[in-house]
């Protein structure tokens, strides 16, 4: 029986923390390194999220920010922890298929999504926009195409009324938390299989800018729909004059302190405004 399985662990976003942080104390598992991409180069952003809780917990000596991961050299270096795998979450660079052979049981990915549907770099806020009432996560073996590897171990749940895509991810990553330790131990030790995925595959693009506006055109379940997928990191937007407003949901039909005027297709609503800026503002640009 393996007395741990030894990661080495890639991430960069908030869910990644989120998963980095439930593994952190798990009896059996080991995080040998941790890998990040540099942040954007300014000031507030300068760390990645990933980055940030890493020395907070003072573990920098485990710590490699690499803006790729395809000299030699490096995966030589990572060779010497004979780590059982590599773990890729919400990891935003390609991880190449000789990268993974560094590893005993090579690579593997968390996807937050039902594979193969939403395969891509979006998969929550899609199906949210698609209105799908049910959504996933999948950890499967790290492939040439993006996010088409066997699948080792998929979970379902249920799209809750209220659900946005942080609160998904949380969920999501809560689930997995749980259950990694045994499918991981289970596959080392040779009780569980790869299988290889089936059905249809569907493609989960980046968010646009332009698909963030919230448009007097739409109805009442087109805006909250929108304002619940891209809530928090990429909020929805509405504009009166020339002020922005950055829109947290659901809508109402009482209005509240802190709150915007929407008239919808279908009637007046209002929401929650968690940011104001002026048309045209770079701030615009900022989120995940």
């Amino acid at each position: 029986m393996v007395k741990a399985t030894r990661i080495v662990f890639l991430g960069s976003y908030p869910w990644s923390v989120l998963l980095l942080n439930g593994l952190w104390d798990v009896p059996g598992i080991e995080v040998t390194r941790i890998i990040t991409t540099p942040g954007r180069g300014n000031t507030s952003l300068s760390q990645t999220p990933v980055e940030e809780f890493c020395r907070s917990r003072g573990a920098a000596d485990r710590l490699v920010v690499s803006p790729s991961l395809d000299d030699a050299a490096f995966k030589r270096s990572l060779e010497s922890f004979r780590a059982h795998f590599a773990l890729s979450v919400a990891y935003p660079r390609r991880i190449p298929n000789d990268f993974c052979t560094a590893f005993i049981h090579g690579g593997l990915n968390l996807h937050p999504s039902l594979l193969p549907r939403w395969r891509g770099p979006d998969p929550v806020r899609r199906a949210l926009l698609a209105a799908d009432c049910k959504i996933g996560v999948t950890l499967h073996q790290i492939a040439e195409e993006f996010d088409a590897g066997d699948i080792l171990w998929q979970e379902e749940v249920e799209v809750r009324s209220g659900d946005n895509s942080w609160s998904i991810l949380e969920r999501l990553g809560n689930i997995t938390v749980a259950a990694l330790p045994r499918i991981l131990a289970g596959f080392v030790e040779g009780n569980l299989a790869l299988r290889p995925q089936t059905g249809e595959a569907t493609y989960a693009s980046p968010v646009r800018e332009e698909e963030r506006w919230v448009r007097p055109e739409m109805t009442r379940t087109e805006a909250d729909r929108l304002i619940s997928a891209l809530y928090p990191f990429k909020p929805a937007l509405w504009i009166h004059g020339e002020t922005v407003h950055c829109l947290a949901g659901p809508l109402s039909l009482q209005e509240e302190p802190e709150m915007v005027r929407l008239k919808l297709a279908d009637g007046v609503f209002f929401a929650r405004s968690v940011t104001v800026t002026t048309y045209g503002s770079e701030n615009l640009k900022t989120g995940t």
